[in-house]
This record gives structure tokens, sequence and C-alpha cells, in this order.
């Protein structure tokens, strides 16, 4: 079990909150590769955005997180049976799974110890399918240089796992027969309190606020004199990495 997969105890709730859904073209290209749709597992599930959107394919779906407060949190839906167990032990029987999926999540994991265990519960002709995006965008161009300026100020404390996710999991050994993928994007319309509450969810955050004693958010928040109220609606876009195969 990775030394990680605790990290987010105390952000629970802005998880639930503030974490986007992921877009529907994602779910369209995995499923269309999908042979039965009887258990999809969602491994490292956080809020629960990815397991949700499964409901609407699989009779069952089985949503696991390490993290018991990730799953307190966790959207309910009558369709996913939430489990607190790490992603390298899923409790799930042998050749059970159609679809395994890990969103934004599989570099806080023992990755070689979660694979095997992916091999181990998906059938024959089951797909894996791993995805995490990348640092987001503003799409407006006078808003776009602010927002880099406050991940720019958090980028020395991100954890080392997350350069992982700064190479796009290409750099990931995926012991499956690969599917090529295209990218996609992730686009999100908010306010900048809500994206306020998102970046408050960065572990590199919670670091910088453990390693120096102040809040980089409530810094940039005032060094630009921002009004966090909601108004305004910006879209913000997350260029998205999937890597998906067969056994």
């Amino acid at each position: 079990m990775s030394s990680y997969q605790t990290l987010f105890d105390g952000k629970a709730r802005e998880y639930a909150q503030y974490r986007p859904g992921y877009p529907a073209e994602l779910f369209q290209f995995i499923i269309a590769k999908v042979k039965s749709f009887d258990l999809a597992w969602d491994a490292g599930t956080g809020s629960g955005q990815a397991a949700e959107e499964l409901t609407r394919f699989f009779s069952a779906v089985v949503a696991t997180d390490a993290s018991a407060s990730q799953i307190q949190f966790a959207r309910q839906s009558p369709g996913i049976t939430y489990r607190q167990t790490p992603s390298e032990s899923s409790g799930l029987p042998d050749s059970s799974c159609d679809l395994i999926t890990a969103a934004n999540a599989v570099h806080w994991f023992d990755i070689p110890d979660f694979f095997s265990e992916c091999r181990r519960v998906l059938k024959a002709d089951g797909i894996v399918a791993v995805w995490c995006y990348s640092m987001v965008h503003a799409r407006d161009a006078a808003l776009e240089p602010v927002v880099q300026s406050l991940i720019d100020n958090v980028c020395p404390f991100w954890p080392e796992p997350i350069q992982l996710v700064f190479d796009r999991y290409r750099t990931i050994e995926f012991p499956f027969r690969e599917i090529p993928a295209p990218e996609f994007t992730l686009s999100v319309d908010w306010t900048l309190q809500q994206f306020v509450g998102y970046s408050s969810t960065w572990s590199a955050t919670k670091a910088c606020k453990e390693t120096t004693g102040k809040d980089p958010i409530h810094g940039w928040v005032e060094s630009h004199q921002m009004q966090l109220d909601d108004s305004t609606v910006y879209t913000f876009e997350f260029p998205l990495h999937l890597r998906m195969g067969c056994n």
C-alpha cells in the first residue's frame, strides 16, 4: 500500500464539493471498448465522480478508497458499493471485473501492486482505464497568467508522485495490451470562489502551508486584489490523459 493513500483525509469534504467530474466523451470512448457490463471497479474513487458515471452502464459498481473520510463524503448512488480498502487489495473475486478505472489516482498507488491486482480481478476480455488531468488553464486571456502565478507559487511543493501526472502517465509501466487513446479536455465553468475551493484541495497547497506557515491561496488572492464573488463565471480547462488496455 502506498504511503500517500491517506494524504487527503483532511480535505475529503472539499474534494466532494470542488473536484470536477469527467467529460462524457471520455466515458463514451472507454465504454465502446467494453464487452460486458456486469461489474466495474473504480479504484481510488475519492468522491466517487467516476463511479457515479459508471452506474449508467454497469449492473454493479464497486468503488474503493483507502481513506474512510473520502468515502464518508463521496457521492451516494444506489448503484455504487463503497469499500474502504487499498487499491492494491480490492477484495474482489478473481476474473470478476469487466472494467477497472482509476480517475486521477494511480500516481498515489503502489503501481506494480495495483496492476497486479487488476490482472487478478479482470475478466479475460476486461478493460483497464486509468487517467489523469494536467494543470488547469483559464480560457480567459486576462485571467490565465493570474492562475498560472498561483501554480508557479506552489510548484516546489508538489509531492514526488505528481511527476507522473506532469508526464501525462506516459512514464508509467503499463502491463496491458495498450489500446490507443486520444487526448481529452476536461472543461468546467467556475466562479473564482469555486476555483479557490478547488485549488485548496491540491496536495501542494497543503504542503506549502505546512512548510512555510503561510496559506499560498490567501496570499495570492490578496496580491491580485481579487473579489471572490459569484457574479462572474469563467471557463477552466484541464488536459486529460488516458491510458487503456486489456489482458
